[in-house]
């Protein structure tokens, strides 16, 4: 469901015009380094991509199921690299919003790179 068609065409609009003018000129750049440069982490960051579906009282988001599919396709049209990165998180904070895993989701959307060694965690026995 979209919640406001404008501010969602804004949204995509704006995801468009990043991964033409900034992704696509860079894949060569993320096939070389086999990883995306800190540098687009970063702007994919202050873009608001790590917490397109988590909850918006966590810091992110909080896309619709029809809206997070409909950024993720804008993304896909430059390298995997790059929509794979945004989409770890992807439904972190969905399933309960009362979960330990919601302690990191802040955290997670404000820095993707400092959770990263508490995220492989969760969903193992001891921290479910």
């Amino acid at each position: 469901m979209i919640r406001d068609p404008n501010s969602i065409e804004e949204f995509l609009n704006n995801i468009r015009k990043w991964v033409r003018d900034v992704a696509i000129p860079n894949e060569d750049r993320v096939a070389e380094l086999h990883e995306v440069p800190q540098d687009l982490v970063v702007q994919m960051q202050e873009m608001g991509y790590f917490g397109w579906g988590v909850p918006e009282e966590f810091g992110g988001s909080d896309l619709t199921t029809e809206e997070l599919v409909l950024a993720a396709f804008e993304l896909s049209y430059c390298a995997t690299a790059f929509r794979a990165y945004v989409g770890s998180n992807t439904g972190i904070g969905s399933a309960s919003r009362q979960s330990p895993r919601n302690r990191f989701v802040l955290r997670y959307v404000r820095s993707p790179l400092e959770c990263s060694r508490v995220y492989p965690v969760f969903g193992t026995p001891n921290n479910t």
